[in-house]
């Protein structure tokens, strides 16, 4: 998912903007006012393909809003849309055809779930990024919403997701969809109009390889901002994360097995001794809990948690530092 950006417009790392879409918006990206936060119902720069055929940077609110709403508040959870039902729930369909937008960006936020049993478990912010530091284009849904039959209309948007690739499924299950500039203007193209050629889109378009990096919690209120957001901070309560491997045969392995058998394999793994590492059954978890069969394997996931739960509790605690005490040497 993505529930936060960032907006740092350098010349250099938009690359192929201007070829694509022309000087005039590769100028305005470049123009555009530096924002380190970008949070949810907020107004962020969008390009789409006007009623006259070419490319435009408009303004949109983020957290789509379907042209037939008609009720007196926004739906909520619009920031973002799962691209494997876009095409068929009527939030989306239609924008899903006729009104798709890309999202500049220069890098998102993620905020890895230290699951440790708790009830409220830690959250430890994240940046990624392109592997290459070219700047991103995410895929996007737009609307033009109109409150009332008279009232002007509001541009509306929503980033399309896809299940993590591994450069990212270690910290979280889902990805924004990053698309490579070859696929800049056939997203955004209104002829294109077939849902199964707009999937092949997201299929085949999406980039897979992010760097990322711990930050300071200061990013996880929406109001602050400012450079020292994205520095990155050691964070020593995620070494147990250390060595993950995490690769498309394992991704693979746990998105599409059958339940049944999921379950099976996972319980049988459980009991081994020693256990498997906590970086490893976190893993089973985030990715559990985003398929699709999420609630036939509830127990699943309440079993991996009690192993986490246990592993918590017989921790020994580190015992009080000791008061200090005087250098015996500076008393003479």
């Amino acid at each position: 998912m993505c529930g936060r950006y960032n907006l740092i417009p350098d010349g250099a790392a938009w690359g192929a903007v201007d070829e694509i879409f022309g000087a005039e918006i590769a100028q305005q990206l470049r123009e555009i006012a530096t924002r380190y936060n970008v949070a949810p119902t907020q107004m962020v720069p969008i390009i789409v393909m006007d009623d006259s055929g070419k490319p435009a940077l408009i303004e949109a609110r983020w957290g789509f809003i379907p042209e037939y709403w008609n009720q007196p508040t926004p739906p909520t959870k619009t920031t973002n849309v799962r691209s494997e039902t876009a095409a068929k729930k009527p939030m989306w369909r239609h924008a899903w055809r006729h009104k798709r937008c890309l999202v500049p960006a220069s890098g998102w936020y993620e905020w890895f779930v230290l699951e440790d049993g708790s009830k409220k478990p830690p959250k430890v912010p994240h940046h990624l990024r392109r592997q290459d530091g070219e700047h991103i284009m995410f895929a996007g849904l737009w609307s033009m919403y109109h409150a009332s039959p008279d009232s002007p209309g509001l541009p509306t948007c929503s980033i399309v997701t896809i299940p993590s690739p591994p450069s990212v499924a270690e910290i979280h299950a889902r990805t924004p969809v990053v698309l490579d500039p070859d696929f800049w203007l056939p997203w955004i193209d209104r002829e294109t109009k077939d849902p199964a050629v707009v999937s092949d889109m997201v299929k085949n378009g999406a980039v897979k390889l992010f760097s990322k990096h711990t930050l300071g919690n200061a990013v996880s209120n929406s109001r602050n901002q400012g450079p020292e957001l994205i520095a990155p901070v050691d964070r020593s309560e995620i070494e147990q994360q250390r060595g993950l491997l995490v690769d498309d045969e394992v991704l693979a392995w746990l998105r599409t097995t059958p339940a049944p058998d999921l379950r099976r394999i996972i319980a049988g793994l459980l009991d081994q001794v020693p256990m498997p590492p906590i970086s490893q059954r976190r893993l089973w978890l985030r990715e559990i809990e985003d398929r699709d069969d999420a609630d036939a394997l509830f127990d699943l996931m309440e079993e991996i948690l009690q192993t986490i739960r246990l592993e918590r509790s017989s921790t020994p605690k580190k015992p009080p530092s000791a008061p200090s005490t005087p250098d015996q040497g500076a008393l003479f």
